[in-house]
């Protein structure tokens, strides 16, 4: 959507994905790996500390989808939820 709107609309947004697994992002979405206006983080959430200076909005996105992981592994999962890092005071979220 993001790739759209500055497609399409002009938004000039640049847009940070943080990924703990990149190399598979890239070649899932390749379309959106290969974008200038995207800049691929390898990195954990939880660990995140820091933001590029320009962040002014932060999505979080991360989550899995597959029931069976949440039932195996509870702990990870409420880790990644309720760990969500707040680097910037003045960043929006939007949950």
């Amino acid at each position: 959507m993001l790739a759209c709107l500055n497609d399409q609309l002009g938004f000039e947004s640049q847009i940070f994905l943080i990924s703990r697994h990149t190399l598979r992002f890239k070649e899932r979405l390749p379309h959106l790996a290969d974008r200038k206006d995207f800049t691929i983080m390898n990195s954990d959430v939880r660990d995140l500390t820091d933001l590029p200076r320009e962040t002014n909005w932060v999505i979080p996105c991360c989550g899995e989808p597959d029931s069976r992981f949440h039932s195996s592994n509870p702990m990870e999962t409420m880790s990644v939820i309720g760990e969500k890092v707040r680097p910037r005071s003045f960043v929006r979220w939007i949950v």
